[in-house]
């Protein structure tokens, strides 16, 4: 008797564990997420700074106002 109730105990322990390594693992894709997309973000923000330099020079003498 005893050894079924150890056992009845283990498995809801392992299904707690499973339940929670499940909410984790959305919670970490919800983050994953968040973060593609304020990398895309930067990356477009750099992608247009370096477009802007890039005509700028083109209009100067092409030093750089160096």
């Amino acid at each position: 008797m005893e050894r079924n109730g150890v056992s009845r105990q283990m498995l809801r322990q392992w299904e707690e564990a499973d339940r929670l390594a499940k909410a984790l693992g959305k919670q970490g894709a919800a983050y994953e997420a968040g973060r593609r997309a304020i990398v895309a973000e930067r990356n477009m923000r750099q992608r247009e700074w370096r477009r802007k330099r890039k005509e700028a020079l083109e209009r100067s003498d092409g030093s750089g106002g160096l």
